[in-house]
């Protein structure tokens, strides 16, 4: 998938076990319900895959993953830090690495 980012654009290359999740949300949200997850793709179009069902996009994904994390109470990772958007993907690649 071709993504935009903080840091530019640039090709995302996803895992196989992606691919259900993704489909998932896809189905799940109102502007993408309509479309075949493969035609998104192909078409690199502009609408949001992590948006609200009605479409509407989280303007913060980190409040929004913190809010998640106050909810399910595990707020602090094992060393008693923060968890983070960003420190799942720092243990996702850990993990791959190993």
């Amino acid at each position: 998938m071709w993504v935009r980012g903080k840091t530019g654009e640039r090709w995302l290359i996803a895992k196989h076990e992606c691919l259900g999740s993704s489909n998932k949300l896809q189905r799940e949200t109102a502007v993408t319900n309509h479309f075949q997850f493969d035609e998104l793709i192909d078409a690199k179009s502009d609408i949001k895959l992590f948006a609200y069902p009605n479409g509407e996009q989280p303007v913060d994904l980190n409040k929004l993953f913190a809010q998640l994390l106050r909810e399910m109470r595990i707020q602090l990772g094992i060393n008693g830090t923060n968890i983070t958007l960003c420190s799942v993907r720092h243990t996702y690649a850990t993990n791959e690495l190993l």
